[in-house]
């Protein structure tokens, strides 16, 4: 199964939902070895906020958006363009968008 994970928050944010998508992707990507991972996230203005990072190996693939987080922002809530994560991840069977993007 391939599985994307907007993990933009992990990235920008210390706790919360940051904390959150952190401890997610250690604890399914941990538990399920034969699925892929397609980590997304914006690209990055500023460096990242996060004091752990996040797991790495071979079932896990991290993408980012030509965007930054404030353009797709507002691409997507205040122009409501249709701009689909898979142009970023390629197909997916499934995404989760934690901080309430998407």
């Amino acid at each position: 199964m391939r599985i994307g994970i907007d993990v933009t928050a992990a990235l920008t944010q210390g706790g919360g939902i940051g904390r959150y998508t952190r401890e997610l992707v250690r604890a399914v990507t941990a538990l399920d070895g034969r699925s892929t991972y397609h980590l997304f996230a914006a690209r990055q203005t500023a460096p990242p906020a996060m004091p752990d990072p996040l797991p790495s190996g071979s079932h896990i693939h991290f993408q980012t958006a030509p965007l930054d987080e404030r353009w797709l922002y507002r691409l997507w809530y205040r122009l409501r363009v249709p701009a689909p994560v898979q142009w970023v991840t390629g197909q997916l069977d499934l995404f989760h968008s934690p901080d309430f993007v998407l």
